[in-house]
């Protein structure tokens, strides 16, 4: 099977990322990379690829199939309704979009194209965490009644670059909470289920720009039988970047770390287990989420990241932030 055609749009930081990603596939090979902005551009110099300043080059490049979205979350709406117009699939970074409103009109849009969109919900691939959900799944702690998150990060500097959209109000459709937020609202739903409820709060603490959201969020999410709470910031300035993922039942408790490794561990009765210890693997479910998608696309078949999924992921993210918002609880639905 020939692999197929991808142009990726968007040169930053993470863009790059998903170019060392895809130079591994077996499913296809990057032939473009749109960007706008000169520095970004010159940051690809020493990379083997076509440059391109405008993205409807590679929109309207035949042997281009796929484009894969490395965007400002503003961006990812209008740019994926072009793609769909040119007949292309769309591959795309989370959050799918700003709101519920906005991935239901792009999904609308990839179904009346007949064309894929496909959320890199990455981190449902990171080996320790499918190891949980398997553990979960075969009542290793019983019924889980306690699920927590805690991501401690820095991105002060770019929150405090009023001219940059991370964390931007507008631009981003909120702070911390959209932006490495959805990582935590998708592990806890693909590990409890569907969250039904939220109470979040949410405060711009030390960036400085006003147009800025949240830099420091806490939120409470109602599962069916089960609590779950996130945690998350983007001021640790003395603190390497870590992640938590913790699920308690009554018969034990599953932990699973990036400080740096990926580890998980069951804790029963006060003793410790590690299950399972690896590199960090951030690149690794980067790539293999581009692949799962490549694979959906090339052979007609369901992503591993569903729909379904996607949707109620953003679902809940607009419940959170109607809830930071109007401070009182709201279920999941209420905000569409």
């Amino acid at each position: 099977m020939d692999k197929l055609g991808i142009g990726i749009i968007g040169g930053g930081s993470i863009a790059h990322v998903h170019a060392r990603a895809l130079a591994k596939s077996e499913r296809g090979r990057v032939l473009g990379v749109a960007e706008p902005n000169p520095q970004a551009r010159d940051s690809w110099k020493r990379a083997k690829v076509h440059l391109e300043p405008d993205y409807r080059a590679l929109l309207t490049d035949k042997r281009i199939q796929v484009v894969d979205l490395c965007l400002p979350h503003d961006l990812h709406e209008p740019v994926a309704l072009e793609a769909f117009a040119y007949g292309k699939h769309v591959i795309t970074e989370k959050p799918i979009a700003r709101s519920g409103m906005e991935a239901d009109r792009m999904l609308a849009a990839a179904h009346v194209a007949n064309r894929r969109l496909i959320v890199s919900h990455n981190q449902l691939f990171q080996p320790t965490l499918q190891e949980m959900k398997r553990l979960l799944g075969a009542g290793e702690i019983g019924r889980p009644f306690l699920g927590v998150i805690v991501t401690i990060g820095d991105e002060l500097a770019r929150m405090n670059d009023p001219g940059h959209w991370k964390g931007d109000s507008e631009r981003a459709g909120g702070g911390v909470m959209i932006d490495t937020g959805m990582h935590a609202v998708y592990l806890l739903e693909y590990l409890l289920g569907p969250a039904r409820a939220a109470m979040a709060l949410g405060r711009r603490l030390l960036a400085q720009p006003p147009g800025k959201g949240e830099d420091n969020a806490v939120v409470a999410l109602e599962f069916d039988g089960c609590l779950g709470s996130i945690t998350v910031t983007y001021t640790a300035t003395n603190h390497p970047w870590s992640e938590s993922r913790q699920v308690h039942g009554p018969q034990g408790a599953l932990y699973a770390t990036e400080e740096p490794d990926s580890v998980l561990t069951l804790v029963r009765r006060g003793e410790r287990k590690e299950l399972m210890r690896e590199p960090n693997s951030w690149l690794a479910s980067i790539t293999a989420s581009l692949e799962d998608a490549l694979r959906a696309i090339q052979t007609g078949e369901e992503p591993f990241v569903s729909e379904d999924s996607v949707r109620h992921a953003m679902a809940t993210m607009d419940a959170i932030y109607l809830s930071l918002r109007q401070g009182r609880r709201v279920e999941v639905g209420q905000a569409e």
